[in-house]
């Protein structure tokens, strides 16, 4: 479904089966959905269906990269895989031994983050597995990469969200604002704050504590200040505000062709439908879902 200022325009009738995850390529007009009937499919937001992409196994997850005509799906199977929109393979990422319910990419588009298990892992474009990380005790469902290209979020079933470093593994902060799983996180456009979702309702908003990256000049040579040089580690976090009930996935993406942001939301898991909209400036809320 197609939200604007809260009016349904348009319901997208886009599978079979259950829909896991939705992205929106950076362009902002088209999105791609994952689903558990084995499918992945590429959309404009009138509906229209491009392309579909089929697997052998149940699609969790989906990450557009920066250069909008690649993008990689997190599968049932333990795979990864970089696809390019014209429907080319580009590359399967093997490694986890799980399925893979969370998947980002870094805003350089040079690497990405997967999570399965307990464990977020570190890859570059090539296959090339650079690092893994045990940030959680439960599952990874959810993860979202940060402006500065050097931290993400990641939010799992043991009920916390961690801040880390993607280059070391260093847990800056734990939010521990939720009474149950962690299943979705989305950043706002300011770049300093989240939205969380989870199995207890609400959707919260929460600012991570990093800085914008400041660049200084002094004697005229600029010099990158890492924004979590000032913050407390694991410091625990309360939101600000919550948003209306937030059991499912959703995100938050811009759009080109207005100066406001789109936000592409699923409100449920079950019968296949997609649900996106442009929220006003104000408060950004989800329609809310079944109960």
């Amino acid at each position: 479904m197609l939200f604007r200022s809260g009016v349904c325009e348009r319901t997208i009738e886009a599978h079979t089966h259950d829909i896991e995850d939705i992205a929106a390529l950076p362009c902002g007009t088209r999105l791609l959905s994952a689903s558990d009937d084995g499918t992945a499919k590429l959309w404009t937001l009138d509906g229209e269906l491009e392309r579909t992409f089929e697997v052998s196994s149940l699609m969790l997850c989906v990450a557009a990269l920066p250069d909008g005509v690649h993008f990689v799906f997190g599968l049932f199977s333990a795979e990864i895989r970089l696809y390019h929109v014209d429907g080319t393979l580009v590359h399967t990422f093997e490694g986890h031994t799980g399925q893979v319910n969370a998947v980002t990419v870094m805003p350089d588009g040079q690497r990405i983050l997967s999570g399965s298990d307990k464990e977020v892992r570190v890859w570059l474009l090539n296959g090339t597995h650079q690092n893994t990380f045990q940030l959680h005790t439960s599952y990874v469902n959810a993860l979202v990469a940060l402006p500065d290209n050097q931290h993400a979020l990641s939010g799992s079933d043991d009920k916390t969200v961690k801040l880390f470093n993607v280059n070391d593994g260093s847990v800056l902060r734990t939010f521990t604002h939720h009474t149950s799983f962690v299943r979705c996180l989305a950043l706002l456009p300011d770049g300093l704050r989240f939205v969380s979702g989870s199995h207890d309702e609400p959707a919260c908003v929460v600012e991570h504590g990093l800085a914008p990256l400041v660049v200084e000049e002094p004697g005229g040579v600029p010099v990158a200040v890492d924004p979590g040089a000032h913050v407390p580690r694991d410091l625990v976090v309360e939101p600000r505000e919550q948003l209306a009930e937030s059991r499912h996935a959703f995100l938050l993406a811009h759009d080109a062709s207005s100066p406001g942001l789109r936000g592409i939301h699923r409100t449920t898991s079950r019968g296949g439908s997609i649900c996106a909209s442009a929220p006003s400036p104000a408060r950004q809320r989800r329609p809310p879902g079944p109960s």
